[in-house]
């Protein structure tokens, strides 16, 4: 299991996270020579920037058959302004580096949300074309203006690299998180599991492209 944490990460415009396992069926493992890290950027939007997500922690178990179950708590604080629910942008289009004539895609299902404090936690999945599903969460019959938990949680299939690193691991190339917000996290971290051992990891933080470590 590998897990990174930052604090104060300010939530703006950002660039792709990145986790690699190496999967094989067998072993996980996190190849910094190969893959880039964990981007700590935007998380769920909003129209009013004075909204903070107070914590953030990213759950993510690989499979044997490739797939990773993802699971996103928050806790979420609208600081006033009232609204129904967080946002969540969720890419599955990528170019591939190398291959400009074709891109890779991932498959999201499964999405859920549920809220400890209570909160309305209906979903709403919209594809937004060019390769980008907004996830909703709340009612629009409900409305909040404090401090708020939210968990949301879903499936992605497509992230593995067969062989793709310097020794043959398998990898994952993950935007951890979207770059269309302009919330701030004061606290953040990302946990990925697999079916072996991590071996290593590597995370940067910042805008789209930066090597700045966490």
């Amino acid at each position: 299991m590998t897990r990174v944490r930052a604090r104060s990460a300010v939530v703006g415009p950002g660039g792709p996270s990145r986790v690699g396992p190496r999967a094989r069926g067998v072993s996980l493992a996190v190849a910094a020579t190969a893959l880039g890290g964990l981007l700590l950027a935007p998380v769920a939007t909003a129209d009013v920037s004075d909204r903070v997500v107070t914590r953030y922690d990213v759950a993510a178990q690989v499979e044997r058959d490739g797939t990773m179950g993802v699971s996103i708590d928050m806790d979420y604080d609208f600081r006033g302004d009232e609204g129904h629910g967080p946002t969540l942008e969720i890419p599955t289009l990528f170019e591939i580096d190398g291959d400009p004539d074709h891109l890779r895609r991932y498959e999201v299902s499964d999405v859920r949300a549920s809220s400890s404090s209570g909160a309305a936690a209906d979903v709403e999945v919209v594809d937004q074309g060019g390769g980008d599903l907004l996830v909703r969460v709340g009612s629009t019959d409900e409305t909040y203006d404090g401090l708020e938990q939210y968990t949301i949680t879903y499936t992605l299939r497509g992230l593995v690299n067969p062989g793709a690193g310097a020794d043959g691991q398998d990898e994952i190339y993950w935007n951890v998180l979207p770059d269309t917000s302009e919330i701030d996290i004061e606290n953040a971290s990302v946990t990925l599991d697999g079916p072996g051992d991590v071996s290593r990891t590597s995370c940067f933080a910042g805008a789209a492209g930066a090597t700045d470590p966490c």
